[in-house]
């Protein structure tokens, strides 16, 4: 389903609410962000139409509300009235900074609705723009620079975990890059088999990595890379005598819905460590298939007692799942706390019911629309909308695998509403970056994208006494009349709207400063 259709059933409802771009800082334009404010001046093509005109036209409004990349636009000289507010994607090539039209020699056309209402446009437009704050000149095309930037290149060697046996690394190659997402295959690969996963994911690592922390690694015949040179941490590391068999509360990989008792199964350099989290069951002789190698300062990890110190329901070893407690399991086995610190916390802009999209971790290629649950900190807890709580899942709030409403719709990644898969997720053939075959254009075979069940929209809409046909029928009229006035600004420095600078408004003479 296309993202902005999706989204378009909830935009309007009263009770709707989603992560601002800013609280990301992975994606495109939220370093220029702090220029989409409420009541912002742009330039947009008109949502009217207009009787012999075969180009588009545009005309000045205002941003009245904004959910993630979307916002709520007005058309300067319609008051009060909400009956033409239309949304539209923020970073969409038809918005423009006020003066973008006399810059281009175009013409701005008010809509039917307005023609009439004032006897002169220009001065109205004038004294309408007086001190509003608009968009910089260069918006977009810093933004697309920020969207397109990466330090991945097409053709470069990655060492990347294996989707299939998540102990190991192998040598990947980056295929294609979109938006900061990477599509990649690893180098026995058949043609049509590859993964997505984002460049700030703790997946990859650069080519010896695996030779300088000790990790085990699948490569081609010849593979013999530089080992990385040293970091002004490792001593550090080394101080903290990391040891097999400590323990700590862990995110599952295998069932990142999950929480458990984990422990440390083998002690890399640097920091590294490989863990078994508990409650994982494998198949005869696929013992250790289930280690994930986490930092010791991964967020993904945590300390003894943090599940019950905030709450959260730990799942604990088989045979202490009916009278778990740290103290006596630690003492029983004869076992140490390992010395977990929480990640220092940060301000964020998350909260509960609001909505992001969010890339499944068992299946990376697919990016869904979901709500945020639970905030426990930095650590939050999305539902995927449409799915069953079972397959919710726990991330950081910095993780690189949550987006604001409008990602998919800006850089072209399908965004998907998917039943689980009808057989279980095999943990050593689904894991972390996905089993099932994905391409650079689409999602994996097996999963089959549906339509999300409406109830969720109604129940939103009927908290605001509306109902989804009144969400996406807009009060338009279309109707037969005479070609209207246009406002074509004058080749005059006081008339002709120029920005200068990251931040401009407009000023009584009409220029912009």
């Amino acid at each position: 389903m296309e993202a902005s259709n999706y989204w378009r059933s909830y935009l309007n409802c009263k009770d709707f609410q989603a992560v601002g771009v800013r609280e990301f800082n992975h994606v495109p334009f939220s370093g220029l962000w702090d220029m989409i404010t409420l009541g912002t001046m742009v330039e947009v093509e008109s949502q009217d139409d207009v009787p012999g005109s075969h180009q588009p036209v545009l005309w000045v409004a205002s941003i009245n509300k904004i959910h993630g990349y979307y916002g709520l636009l007005r058309y300067e000289g319609a008051g009060n009235d909400p009956n033409q507010d239309f949304w539209i994607h923020l970073c969409s090539p038809s918005i423009h900074h006020v003066g973008w039209c006399a810059e281009n020699g175009k013409q701005l056309i008010p809509p039917q609705s307005i023609v009439g209402k004032f006897p002169d446009l220009r001065d109205f437009l004038l004294n309408s723009l007086t001190g509003k704050q608009t968009l910089s000149h260069d918006f977009q095309a810093l933004g697309n620079q920020s969207s397109q930037s990466s330090c991945f290149q097409v053709g470069d060697q990655w060492e990347v975990v294996d989707k299939d046996r998540i102990c190991q690394l192998k040598v990947a190659t980056v295929q294609k890059v979109v938006g900061q997402r990477l599509y990649m295959k690893y180098f026995d690969s058949t043609e049509d088999e590859g993964f997505w996963l984002h460049e700030r994911s703790r997946q990859i690592h650069p080519m010896g990595w695996a030779k300088t922390t000790g990790h085990e690694i699948v490569a081609p015949v010849g593979y013999h890379p530089r080992e990385l040179p040293p970091t002004p941490s490792d001593q550090q590391y080394e101080d903290l005598k990391l040891e097999v068999g400590m323990k700590m509360e862990a995110i599952n990989p295998l069932r990142p819905c999950v929480i458990g008792v984990a422990t440390i199964k083998k002690v890399l350099k640097r920091g590294y460590v490989m863990v078994r989290v508990e409650g994982t069951e494998m198949e005869p002789g696929a013992e250790g298939n289930d280690w994930v190698c986490y930092h010791i300062t991964s967020p993904n990890i945590f300390p003894c007692g943090f599940c019950e110190e905030n709450g959260i329901l730990l799942t604990p070893p088989k045979q202490w799942e009916d009278n778990f407690y740290w103290t006596g399991y630690l003492d029983g086995n004869g076992a140490r706390a390992a010395p977990v610190k929480l990640r220092e916390e940060f301000g964020h802009g998350f909260w509960i019911d609001m909505k992001v999209e969010a890339v499944n971790r068992m299946e990376p290629s697919m990016i869904c629309p979901a709500t945020i649950t639970r905030i426990e900190g930095r650590l939050i807890k999305i539902h995927f909308d449409g799915w069953e709580e079972k397959h919710d899942q726990w991330l950081d709030a910095g993780s690189p695998d949550i987006y604001p409403i409008g990602y998919c719709e800006l850089v072209h990644h399908k965004m998907q509403v998917a039943p689980p898969p009808q057989t279980p997720l095999k943990p050593e053939m689904k894991v972390l970056v996905g089993g099932g075959k994905s391409s650079p254009d689409h999602p994996p075979e097996a999963i089959t994208p549906v339509s999300p069940a409406p109830s969720e929209a109604e129940r939103m809409c009927a908290r605001a006494e509306m109902s989804p046909e009144a969400i996406e029928t807009k009060a338009r009229v279309v109707e037969t009349a005479p070609p209207r006035p246009s406002f074509q600004a004058a080749n005059s420095s006081q008339e002709q709207f120029q920005l200068v600078k990251k931040e401009k408004t407009v000023k009584k003479d009409g220029s912009i400063g």
